[in-house]
């Protein structure tokens, strides 16, 4: 009997620093877990962003190209702007 009350004395003595050492490790992986998901968020909205601006960039550059299209070979765009 006095064996089974020593183990189980040093179990309760233990127990404490158990049970802190998982909570901190606990903490860090969830720490690791959210950094990870915030740094994978932020890396896909840089992608987008880069597409948006892509996109408008392509969409400004066919805007002008027909502009500059119609005023070279549109006679009424050309007869405006030099004044006949």
């Amino acid at each position: 009997m006095g064996r089974k009350a020593w183990f189980y004395r040093q179990l309760l003595s233990y127990m404490p620093v158990f049970f802190i050492v998982i909570s901190f490790v606990f903490f860090v992986f969830f720490q690791m877990l959210d950094e990870q998901s915030r740094q994978g968020a932020i890396q896909a909205n840089e992608t987008m962003i880069q597409q948006a601006m892509r996109s408008v960039d392509y969409s400004l550059k066919a805007i002008d190209q027909m502009l500059v299209q119609e005023l070279l070979f549109n006679p009424d765009m050309s007869g405006f702007f030099s004044g006949d």
